[in-house]
């Protein structure tokens, strides 16, 4: 963006430090500069620029947040690549070879799911209810019940409800707990 730079050199001018001097728009002036010219432009319509920016800027603050009140979880690093959602429900078993995370209302008391060294995520505000569960990692943020046990190998997080009969390599409850739970015997 060009801007007009003033400056006052009159004949008779003792060259004032502030009459020679160009007005400079900061980046975060210039910006606002920007936008406005642009809803002058196209009004009605937001600057896709920016709500891009916007959101990138949020993924990055997330990401590398220290605040010790927010988990984050690297879905690429857990291998989270199937997902469930939504007043689902089936019977048997489904097993999945990389890790999976549910949201929304999923209810399937006589319905299995096994990811072998996987990771499962039940996200915040899921209610899940399933006949049995094996995997890695379980990382509870919802309401989860376990009608006939589960067997964790690794580290069970639960930061929400959590219910059934559980085995597991490593234990954090952070919230209510209904059921049993067992550590795994660890072989040497």
């Amino acid at each position: 963006m060009n801007m007009p730079l003033h400056a006052n050199h009159g004949a008779n001018s003792n060259h004032d430090a502030a009459a020679n001097v160009a007005r400079l728009h900061s980046p975060k002036e210039a910006e606002q500069i920007e936008r406005a010219m642009e809803r002058e432009r196209n009004p009605g319509r937001t600057m896709l620029r920016s709500l891009v920016r916007n959101v990138q800027n949020a993924f990055a603050a997330f990401k590398t947040t220290d605040d010790p009140n927010v988990l984050f979880i690297d879905h690429k690093a857990e291998n989270i690549t199937n997902a469930l959602a939504g007043l689902a429900s089936f019977s048997g078993e489904i097993a999945f070879k990389t890790g999976l995370i549910i949201s929304n209302e999923f209810k399937a008391p006589e319905g299995s799911l096994v990811l072998e060294g996987q990771t499962l995520i039940i996200e915040e505000g899921a209610e899940v209810v399933l006949q049995s569960i094996k995997c890695k990692t379980l990382i509870n943020l919802g309401k989860f019940t376990v009608t006939n046990g589960g067997e964790v190998s690794g580290m069970l997080l639960s930061n929400d409800e959590l219910a059934g009969d559980f085995r597991y390599g490593s234990l954090q409850l952070a919230a209510g707990f209904k059921g049993s739970l067992a550590p795994i015997a660890q072989t040497a």
